[in-house]
């Protein structure tokens, strides 16, 4: 989640720390809270082994009408991102 897009999730793939990865998007400190939150990680592998990236998530969401604003940005719950992953 972050500020600049309410109501919006981004969907992200990293091979390191997803908070390390957020924070090196994120580079400028301000005063205050920081403007997103973590909702979820999750290794992207199958059950058999094989692997995947942000862009099967994306695809998937597009597929089911998550409306897409911006990126790897959609205006999505949590639980329907879980859905996709699975």
């Amino acid at each position: 989640e972050d500020d600049h897009y309410p109501g919006a999730l981004k969907i992200g793939y990293t091979t390191g720390d997803p908070a390390e990865r957020v924070k090196q998007q994120y580079p400028i400190i301000t005063p205050g809270p920081i403007p997103y939150r973590i909702v979820m990680t999750e290794r992207a592998m199958r059950n058999d082994g094989t692997t995947f990236t942000d862009k099967a998530v994306h695809r998937k969401l597009q597929e089911w009408g998550v409306m897409n604003p911006a990126g790897e940005w959609y205006e999505c719950r949590v639980e329907q991102v879980r859905s996709a992953v699975l």
